[in-house]
């Protein structure tokens, strides 16, 4: 699983995935979804993680992005990537995503 860097619980950020390893042989994306989740070995839980999406998931290209901000200081979450295709069938990449209350 991927690991993007500390964000800190004041910021707004883009996260990006590119899912283009996933994509069926003579398949399109038609629609992608983002959601948030506690990891099991989580030091502090967050009662709320999908209140770290900012917005709904962009696809540009075969990347999809989103934008998280708040969370829970200590909280780290499972950031799942969700792409469907136009065979209808769907896959996912998953990554962390820690909330600190600074980051240098």
């Amino acid at each position: 699983m991927q690991k993007f860097s500390n964000r800190a619980v004041d910021s707004v950020l883009t996260l990006s995935m590119d899912v283009s390893a996933l994509i069926p042989e003579g398949a399109t994306i038609s629609g992608c979804e983002v959601t948030a989740s506690v990891f099991v070995g989580s030091l502090t839980p967050d009662p709320s993680p999908s209140a770290i999406l900012d917005g709904a998931a962009a696809l540009v290209g075969n990347i999809i992005l989103q934008r998280v901000t708040g969370g829970v200081v200590g909280c780290t979450y499972v950031v799942t990537f969700k792409a469907t295709f136009s065979t209808g069938d769907s896959d996912e990449e998953q990554a962390l995503q820690t909330v600190s209350l600074y980051v240098p």
